[in-house]
């Protein structure tokens, strides 16, 4: 007969079927310990959580574990998440589909409803009496209520996809049409040489030579120049010495 394996949620497994995946489920349970709000406590907000509550969907500390058991079994079931407990296929999808983060918008949904915080052991056995027991602060509906409405926010509407249309036939591209050479008219001279430029101002004008006349005025007086100054007369020079020199000579 083949030994089987009962998980707290009530599902029966073959025991070497869990006894074979006992690591790989154990290492997946404390990666769902480590995500979001689970690795704090539930209930005082320690950040050792290392026990869990299998029928609530919160990880705990070992202080509130004790806690926990003393509600009873028909209200929370607690595990450990270091080794000492083998753990079922179940029990650990239960605790990835709820954790701390959405707990806390199930049992402490109203308002005044108590922060996880440091408090003493009496206290926070009061606060999970009336969250978990009497549901001071549930949420109307519980876990299905709130499921649901997450359900519709992840759910898009499906949109209609029409028939695709043909793609439309392509229009003939007309052939580009020559550009004709521009004619030359009667009074242009195409790679005609440039003229040269004549000077109108210095060559007389046709009809200035046709209707001319001589001119027949008296002609401009000569003026007439200065006739040139005498020289002014030149003295005759007595050299006396060669006088002196030749009236010695005679004596």
């Amino acid at each position: 007969m083949t030994e089987t394996i009962v998980s707290k949620l009530g599902k029966t497994y073959p025991k070497h079927t869990i006894m074979r995946k006992e690591k790989s489920l154990l290492a997946k349970i404390n990666t769902v310990k480590r995500a979001g709000g689970n690795a704090m406590c539930a209930e005082c907000g320690d950040v050792q959580s290392g026990w869990a509550s299998v029928t609530l969907g919160v990880f705990v500390c070992t202080q509130c574990s004790q806690i926990h058991r003393g509600l009873g079994a028909h209200i929370s079931k607690v595990k450990s998440c270091m080794g000492t407990y083998i753990w079922c296929p179940d029990e650990i999808e239960a605790m990835e589909r709820m954790g701390n983060d959405k707990a806390r918008l199930v049992y402490c949904h109203a308002e005044g409803a108590p922060p996880a915080a440091p408090r003493s052991f009496q206290e926070l056995e009061i606060i999970a009496r009336n969250k978990y027991d009497k549901k001071k602060w549930h949420r109307a509906g519980g876990w299905e209520q709130l499921f649901k409405e997450q359900n519709k926010q992840e759910v898009k509407p499906v949109e209609t996809l029409s028939a695709p249309q043909p793609a439309p036939a392509p229009q003939p591209v007309p052939a580009p049409q020559p550009t004709p050479a521009p004619l030359a008219s009667g009074f242009e001279f195409i790679n005609e040489p440039p003229q040269p430029t004549v000077d109108n101002t210095q060559q007389p004008d046709f009809l200035d030579q046709l209707f001319s006349f001589p001119d027949v005025s008296p002609p401009a007086p000569v003026p007439t120049l200065p006739e040139p100054a005498a020289p002014p007369p030149v003295r005759e020079t007595v050299d006396f010495i060669a006088m002196i020199g030749s009236h010695s000579a005679i004596k």
